[in-house]
């Protein structure tokens, strides 16, 4: 829960700072530094809970990894992953262009509350489905992916800023389901010392999913516009999802015939 609790809180602040902090885009910046300051001065008093070896500076290499037992888990749950990341970046860069395509008469401090919406959503659904089977999870939100994309394309249809708003809080439960699923689904049956790298391995995927698309959406708003680009973004995530329903449905198939593994608890 915690990056995209951290993400919603962000988005909130930032969004007070535009309505009512002078010259927000310096002081936001100002904050946080403030905010990173304390955070290192507090780390420098925190407890060390690993013991001291050599290679420090051999630690610091990133490492990824994928053990076998995990990597029929990250080809089924794959798309779904790109699916939902994808459509998380849609909302964070064009999310506010399209609530000033939508409503061109909102308030400046509106535009960043969509990503708010989706951020918040997230947090709650993990909150709400942390004890629910990770593959029913996992399939759960990417059912929701294909209402969110509709509701919110609605919106550019005369239905106006409740349909955007709406839609990304349905993506927002998407994007939090899969993600708490798919998470649980790697992480719950590795050993201790695989968690790491497989965590960074899956962190990599997600947010190239997240950056790419958004990067490529914003080249292509320059030659079709945000119109036509809002809808060819929705119906790629949604047959992405579709792809990764498909996929999912298949393992919990095979899972069912061949007896429902064990998922030790995280700690």
């Amino acid at each position: 829960m915690a990056p995209v609790a951290g993400m919603a809180a962000g988005v909130l602040a930032s969004t007070l700072l535009v309505r009512f902090a002078p010259s927000p885009t310096v002081t936001v910046h100002a904050l946080l530094a403030a905010l990173f300051a304390a955070q290192a001065i507090a780390v420098t008093f925190t407890t060390e809970t690993a013991g001291r070896r050599a290679g420090a500076l051999r630690s610091l290499r990133p490492r990824l990894g994928v053990p076998p037992a995990v990597r029929r888990t990250l080809l089924t749950t794959g798309t779904a992953i790109v699916a939902i990341w994808a459509l998380g970046g849609f909302y964070s860069s064009l999310g506010p262009a399209l609530v000033r395509l939508v409503a061109p008469d909102a308030p400046q401090a509106t535009l960043g509350t969509v990503f708010f919406t989706l951020s918040a959503a997230a947090a709650l659904t993990m909150w709400v489905l942390r004890r629910t089977d990770p593959l029913t999870t996992a399939i759960g939100g990417c059912t929701v992916v294909l209402p969110a994309a509709v509701l919110t394309l609605s919106g550019l249809h005369g239905v106006g800023l409740p349909a955007v708003q709406g839609g990304a809080a349905l993506a927002g439960a998407a994007f939090g389901a899969v993600s708490q699923g798919v998470l649980r689904m790697l992480l719950a049956s590795l050993d201790e010392r695989d968690r790491a790298a497989t965590l960074a391995a899956y962190y990599v995927l997600s947010h190239l999913s997240m950056s790419l698309p958004a990067v490529a959406a914003g080249a292509a708003t320059q030659h079709y516009g945000l119109r036509t680009t809002s809808h060819a973004y929705a119906v790629i995530a949604a047959l992405l999802a579709a792809a990764a329903l498909t996929a999912l449905a298949v393992s919990r198939t095979r899972t069912g015939a061949c007896g429902s593994p064990r998922h030790r608890p995280l700690r």
